[in-house]
């Protein structure tokens, strides 16, 4: 059934998608029956001549069937549910790789988001990672440095490089998941 649903742009898409299949089996079977049962209904208490209608005041046995069913169907689903809100919302859910994306969402508008660090320093000397890693910081005079380079989640390294000149000089960095 995956030539009607969009492609999984998540991990967390198949069971999402096992759970949207199962509701719509049930409300499916929920509809068929109910509708079934309409046409018995019509079918079976139609007007005829000479036949009067009888009214009644309804069915506690009934009207407590038809509450108690839908009842339990859905802390059901819910509690089948709950590992996967679990799985998808918990802290161990977030990739260690995963870039933080948020959209928030109104009426006819979306809005994406997404978080930023400022960085402030006494001096005109930085440099900002490409996408692939690498980074220049130009304009140093002659002198001894400490370079830092901070990670929001995986913290700060250092290194010590001497600049005699206009020369290139290279401190690399590695980080790795805590």
């Amino acid at each position: 059934m995956h030539w009607w649903l969009p492609p999984k742009g998540s991990t967390f898409a198949g069971p999402i998608d096992g759970l949207f299949i199962a509701i719509l089996i049930i409300t499916g079977i929920a509809f068929v029956v109910v509708e079934s049962g309409l046409i018995w209904f019509i079918v079976r208490y139609r007007g005829r001549p000479g036949r009067k209608a009888f009214y009644t005041h309804g069915n506690t046995r009934a009207e407590v069937i038809w509450t108690a069913i839908p009842a339990v169907t859905m802390v059901a689903l819910g509690i089948i549910s709950n590992h996967y809100w679990v799985e998808i919302k918990g802290r161990n859910s977030v990739p260690p790789n995963a870039y933080p994306i948020g959209i928030h969402a109104k009426q006819f508008e979306w809005q994406g988001w997404m978080h930023a660090w400022v960085g402030v320093l006494p001096h005109p000397f930085f440099g900002v990672s490409g996408t692939d890693g690498s980074y220049t910081i130009r304009g140093l005079p002659p002198g001894t440095y400490t370079i830092e380079a901070w990670h929001e989640k995986y913290g700060t390294q250092t290194a010590t490089v001497t600049v005699t000149g206009s020369e290139t000089k290279t401190a690399d960095f590695s980080f790795a998941a805590k």
